[in-house]
């Protein structure tokens, strides 16, 4: 089986890093301002899930890579998105509730989509991705076909 929750959780978790405050002293704690925290919009919990899978994909497909030119499109779109919509974009996961119940529903429908179980072999893994790919959904966006 892919190992995909997994994936998606080192995703929001590298996503989500704390950023630590040089100061410590308990007046500058007291006049750090603690933001409301706000839904993690769609558009950041679906390319973060797209993109997670499509490399969970690639590493179980010999003949499947993410395409990192369309994932660097991907990330920079998300980073743009966030800053128009007053995130901070050096840490808005300070800003978030924490999505990872939608990433694992989305993470889950995708395995049932292709059904996708316990001991599957890499064709089937390879199928998925190609009839993602085919459908032109997000997930397949980010994957290009390659020599194995």
């Amino acid at each position: 089986m892919i190992k995909l929750s997994t994936a998606i959780c080192c995703a929001l978790c590298l996503t989500a890093a704390p950023s630590f405050s040089q100061e410590t002293a308990p007046e500058a704690e007291a006049e750090a301002e603690t933001p409301e925290l706000r839904p993690a919009p769609d558009y950041f919990v679906e390319t973060i899930v797209a993109l997670t899978i499509a490399q969970q994909v690639a590493r179980s497909c010999k003949t499947l890579s993410v395409n990192p030119v369309e994932a660097q499109k991907a990330s920079a779109t998300v980073m743009e998105r966030l800053a128009a919509d007053g995130f901070n974009v050096d840490a808005p996961h300070e800003e978030m509730i924490d999505p990872s119940e939608r990433a694992v529903e989305m993470q889950q429908a995708f395995l049932a989509k292709h059904s996708l179980v316990e001991g599957i072999g890499e064709e089937d893994v390879c199928a998925a991705g190609r009839a993602e790919m085919a459908e032109g959904s997000e997930t397949g966006s980010y994957l290009i076909e390659v020599d194995g």
